[in-house]
């Protein structure tokens, strides 16, 4: 049996997996801890213009928006102006998880909420409201109507469909 060296980017996809699990339960304190330490792996590795640090950033900009902490999150969010090349990884990881995982998996909701997020700000409106409407039916049949994440995603959407053209 190999063991990892703790730099090893496969470390950092352990920790973004552990805290998107911390995110889905609302455990915010751990889920900002676990993604920091996936973001320095990932950083170390790749360099700062790495998708995988992008997806990191916007995942903890996700995070300090739920605790909001809107200044935390604008300065994450102006880190990550490059939407694209965020997009090609970020459908890339929908592709692999959707083959891995169950189709109701909250991790395949936050990569579509995250997809969403990355065409809203490139002011895709209708794309974004395409792929949060997908995140919002994953999380429906996840988790209970009167969850926090529910509701965050129910308000997404009604906010993308007023910013529509």
């Amino acid at each position: 049996m190999q063991t990892l060296n703790s730099n090893n980017p496969n470390i950092a996809q352990i920790h973004n997996a552990i805290a998107a699990d911390y995110y889905t339960k609302d455990d915010y304190t751990n889920a900002l801890e676990s993604y920091k330490k996936g973001l320095l792996i990932f950083t170390e590795a790749y360099g700062e213009d790495h998708p995988n640090v992008a997806m990191c950033l916007n995942n903890m900009g996700f995070i300090y928006q739920d605790e909001e902490k809107y200044s935390d999150a604008l300065d994450i969010y102006k880190s990550l102006a490059q939407y694209d090349q965020a997009l090609e990884y970020l459908n890339l990881l929908l592709e692999i998880s959707k083959k891995s995982l169950h189709p109701q998996h909250p991790e395949i909701a936050i990569t579509l909420e995250n997809i969403s997020l990355a065409y809203e700000r490139k002011d895709e409106m209708s794309e974004a409201l395409f792929y949060i409407t997908q995140a919002a039916t994953i999380f429906r049949h996840s988790l209970p109507p009167t969850h926090s994440r529910v509701i965050e995603i129910e308000q997404s959407i009604q906010h993308i469909s007023s910013k529509q053209k």
